[in-house]
């Protein structure tokens, strides 16, 4: 994949908080700009997880048995 670099600027206050915080986790400023950035992308998708659209689990439903038996189930009989 290719990497492109991104130029931004912070306030002062900003660049204290970022630094700060970063400190603390342990990660450069490229890595918690990274991350931030991430993050606001997941926040801001159109994709919402959410969305019952994508609940799919009381979706398929089955009689009880049909992924034991299924090859008896579906086997060629011809």
């Amino acid at each position: 994949m290719k990497v492109i670099p991104v130029q931004s600027e912070l306030n002062m206050d900003e660049y204290v908080e970022l630094k700060k915080r970063a400190e603390e986790r342990g990660i450069t400023l490229k890595e918690a700009v990274k991350e931030a950035i991430s993050i606001w992308l997941r926040k801001n998708s159109v994709f919402n997880p959410e969305d019952p659209f994508f609940n799919t689990s009381k979706m398929f439903r089955s009689k009880k048995g049909l992924a034991e038996r299924h090859d008896e189930i579906y086997e060629d009989t011809g």
